[in-house]
Formats: structure tokens, C-alpha cells, sequence
């Protein structure tokens, strides 16, 4: 395929404002890390373009990344932008061949031992949603019949607020800690995130549980100890699917990148028809009786 004349262009902007402003600007990349949705790209975004000396910014959240356009030279400001994103929790690095967030070793292998993780908090999660549920089998067995076995001593403790206050608290202490950790920061950072909002929720169910089983006069419902569990169960499925999708992303876009090729080969086409720009800096250099140094008009052609 043709691209359009490139040596003529290069040598034509450098006389262009504008255009020579814009060589004097290049684009770094930031593997970004604690993005979680859609919110904390903008977040992240929002943070990038107020930081002084920035001129542009565009987030990834897919790829984890940040492209961020300085002066050029101006690798101070790249490295102040990563300093400030990590402050504000989410770690922030410029990126680089041996250490990228979408294609090293290292940050594969980090995906993977997420998505285990996640996996595995995934499995208690589940577990403790059984264990909650099995006293509210009861109302199964009456209507079944089985009056004898609803009301059997296993049954009747799993309905005590004591034991239910027990899975809520293993549930938020145990699958559900790295989020609410994570929420509270990001929240106290002044960037709250879905984590936040799983933690506010799912903490704040706990507390009037608690609350209404110390003290039954307060007219609250003792079973809020149990809503922590039935939450967290379905955010953590939800980020285990995200998990194993970012592992699938991440390992498809390591393949693309592999088809590029290290090196290309331009071929000048010397068939090719002068451009109306090529063709009208032609006529005036030979109106002026002056030559050009440069072939005008001559496309080049990728191989």
C-alpha cells in the first residue's frame, strides 16, 4: 500500500508552526495498576491532565496503561505524574520493554496468580453462601414435611445470630478483606472506586447486624450479619470473571504484538504521480530558478 509522500512532509513542517510544536511533544507510556472500572480510568485520566507539564493524556483500562504526552525531554514530569498516581493508589511506572505491564513475563504471571486468587476467594465465598442458606432450608422441609428434621439442632444453630455474625465477620475478614482494603483507600485517597461502595455496603450491613443483636430494642433485623456474605459472594464471581478475562486479554494482545515486525523496508516508487502540493512546490521553485534538494512527489511503499 501507499503511504502518502513522507520524506517532502517531513521536510515541509519543520518551516509550520504548529506542526513543529507538535515535534517538539512526544508520548510516554505508564503501566498503571488498581484501576478497577470504568471510573478509576477517568479518575486516573483526570489526575494526569492537572498534573503540570502534561499536555495530554489517554487511559487504557484493558491494558493497564496510561499514555501520557509531555515536552519533549521532559521525563521529570512523566516520572512527578507516576509519583503522584501511586500516592493516590494506583501505582504508576514509565514503561519499558523488559518491565511491560502487557507483555513481560512478570506481569503474566502476576494475572495468572490473580485469577487463582480470585478463584479461590471465589470458593470460600460460595461456601459461606451455603452455610448461611442451609437454616432458610428449613422452610423447604416443612413444606415437604419434614417437620423433624427442619427443626433438628444442626438447623436451629445455623439460624442464631451468633453464628450468623460469625460467617458474615470470616466472610469480610477472609475473600472479601483485599476488597474492602482496598475500597477504604481508595476512599480515603479521595478516589472511591467499586471497591469503595462494596465496602461501605457490605461493612455498614454488618454494623446495624451487630448492632440489632446486642441490642434487640433497636427494632433492626438481626439476619443484616448474613448480607455481607450473600454480597460478596456475587462481587467476588463478577471479578473472577474479570480476572480470567484480563488473563485472556492480556495473552491475545501479547500475540498481536509479536506479528509486528523489528524491521521494515521502504521501497520509493518512482512511477508514482507528483502530489498537488509536491506538484505546486515544483512549479515555484522553477518560477524562483531554483531547484529543489528533495524529490517531491516520489510515494513511498511498504514491504
Amino acid at each position: 500500500t501507499r503511504a502518502a509522500s513522507a520524506e517532502p512532509a517531513v521536510a515541509a513542517s519543520t518551516d509550520e508552526g504548529p506542526e513543529q510544536q507538535q515535534q517538539q511533544l512526544q508520548t510516554v507510556v505508564l503501566d498503571v495498576g488498581g484501576m478497577k472500572c470504568g471510573g478509576c480510568s477517568s479518575a486516573v485520566k483526570s489526575m494526569l491532565l492537572k498534573q503540570p507539564g502534561v499536555q495530554g493524556a489517554a487511559v487504557n483500562l484493558l491494558t493497564e496503561s496510561a499514555a501520557v504526552t509531555v515536552s519533549a525531554g521532559e521525563m521529570g514530569v512523566v516520572s512527578a505524574a507516576a509519583e503522584m498516581l501511586t500516592k493516590k493508589g494506583f501505582p504508576a511506572q514509565p514503561r519499558t520493554e523488559q518491565h511491560s505491564e502487557l507483555t513481560s513475563d512478570a506481569a503474566q504471571a502476576r494475572r495468572a496468580e490473580e485469577a487463582r486468587q480470585s478463584l479461590l476467594n471465589l470458593g470460600l465465598a460460595w461456601g459461606l453462601v451455603l452455610l448461611c442458606c442451609s437454616h432458610h432450608f428449613g422452610h423447604l422441609l416443612h413444606l415437604l414435611g419434614y417437620h423433624q428434621v427442619a427443626h433438628t439442632q444442626f438447623m436451629t444453630l445455623m439460624g442464631t445470630p451468633a453464628v450468623s455474625g460469625a460467617l458474615g465477620a470470616f466472610a469480610l475478614l477472609g475473600p472479601g478483606r483485599t476488597l474492602l482494603v482496598d475500597g477504604f483507600k481508595s476512599l480515603w485517597a479521595g478516589n472511591p472506586n467499586m471497591n469503595s461502595l462494596v465496602a461501605i455496603g457490605s461493612s455498614t450491613s454488618f454494623a446495624v447486624g451487630a448492632a440489632s443483636a446486642l441490642h434487640p430494642g433497636l427494632g433492626f433485623d438481626a439476619s443484616f450479619l448474613e448480607e455481607p456474605v450473600m454480597l460478596l459472594a456475587f462481587v467476588l464471581l463478577g471479578r473472577a470473571l474479570e480476572a480470567r478475562a484480563k488473563v485472556r486479554a492480556a495473552s491475545d494482545l501479547k500475540a498481536l504484538a509479536k506479528l509486528i515486525p523489528a524491521d521494515s523496508r521502504l521501497v520509493l516508487d518512482p512511477e508514482a504521480p507528483p502530489t498537488a502540493a509536491a506538484a505546486a512546490k515544483a512549479a515555484a521553485a522553477a518560477a524562483a530558478g531554483g531547484s529543489s534538494s528533495v524529490r517531491e512527489g516520489v510515494d513511498l511503499v511498504m514491504v
